[in-house]
């Protein structure tokens, strides 16, 4: 049976309660992409899939970066989030970097809003698991940007989905635990959060079959 953490909110503060997020403005630039990309399709993304979320390589900003555009939760292109093609990563490259305000964002707020399932919103902490989860058909998933989340991530989810029940889902490693925790514990002020243990030590969220995702979100 897999060990789950749960929070109780301790002191549910309604939207109208809390202060409204900054609003971020829509780009008026745009990166270009190869959604053609051998990347793409090694990685096991359909053109379906990569047409319906946008994705590419970058071939100027974020060249050779596997680009996820991000919205605001009206739906403007607000950023992008440019991961490294392949791993390991080289030592004198970063995994991640981000153009616009993708930081100041929520990876797919606007989606999960749009698709508002009274089922709990799955919350991961790297946009590649987001995809994964995606392509698993997991409809009702956000991702954090950046390390851990941020004051702005924190108003922008409790904000709009208001004593909502949350599912935390991280990597079984040192630092996917403490990021749980750490989740589990600032959304739990304002929501029902259930942050289950499922991995055996070392597992990803990755490395998760469909059968296990169904079974567990």
């Amino acid at each position: 049976m897999a060990r789950v953490i749960h929070r109780r909110p301790r002191a549910f503060r309604a939207s109208s309660h809390l202060p409204a997020p900054p609003d971020t403005v829509e780009l008026d630039w745009r990166i270009n992409l190869n959604r053609q990309h051998p990347y793409l399709a090694l990685s096991g993304y359909s053109e379906r899939f990569v047409n319906k979320l946008e994705l590419g390589v970058g071939t100027d900003r974020l060249e050779g970066r596997l680009v996820i555009p991000v919205h605001n939760v009206l739906g403007n292109l607000t950023g992008y989030i440019g991961r490294w093609t392949g791993d390991p990563v080289p030592r004198n490259c970063v995994k991640y970097q981000y153009a616009g305000s993708a930081e100041a964002e929520v990876l797919n707020l606007f989606g999960a809003i749009v698709f508002r399932s009274d089922l709990p919103l799955t919350i991961v902490t790297d946009p590649m698991d987001y995809l994964h989860l995606r392509r698993n058909a997991v409809e009702s998933v956000v991702s954090l940007i950046g390390e851990g989340i941020n004051d702005v991530q924190l108003r922008r989810l409790t904000y709009h989905f208001p004593g909502h029940p949350f599912t935390v889902v991280c990597d079984e490693t040192e630092q996917g635990r403490k990021l749980r925790m750490e989740l589990a514990l600032r959304l739990g002020c304002y929501s029902p959060v259930k942050a289950p243990e499922f991995l055996s030590d070392g597992r990803t969220v990755q490395s998760l079959t469909r059968e296990e995702i169904m079974e567990e979100l």
